[in-house]
């Protein structure tokens, strides 16, 4: 089994970048509706790098996007299997920059509450 390390950063990128524009819409809007459900249900959403990574099918994750020797094809494609590991996840800021519109705001929330809505 291979084992690979993928930073948050290089995580985040693959996971708003990676597919098609539809396949990109549709989890934005997936994700949006998560968060709306959340906010209805006890007034607070939470979304982090971890809970996205552990949520998320790693094999079509491609190898560059991980620490280590470049590597081109999916982590899927790895004969033996693979592991990987999220490292410097979620650091606590003051102020931390929306993952959608780049707008700074002095909140521990990835997405600011205007991209937020526009994901619904």
């Amino acid at each position: 089994m291979k084992k690979f390390k993928i930073t948050g950063k290089n995580f985040l990128s693959w996971y708003f970048n990676s597919g098609s524009d539809q396949e990109q819409e549709a989890m934005l809007h997936d994700l949006g509706s998560r968060a709306l459900e959340e906010l209805e249900a006890g007034n607070k959403c939470t979304v982090t790098t971890r809970n996205l990574f552990e949520e998320t099918e790693h094999g079509a994750i491609r190898m560059y996007f991980c620490e280590g020797p470049e590597e081109d094809g999916e982590l899927m494609d790895i004969e033996g299997g693979f592991e990987l590991e999220l490292i410097d996840a979620d650091p606590i800021e003051e102020t931390v920059e929306c993952y959608k519109c780049g707008q700074e705001q002095e909140d521990t929330q990835r997405f600011c509450v205007k991209c937020l809505a526009s994901l619904q």
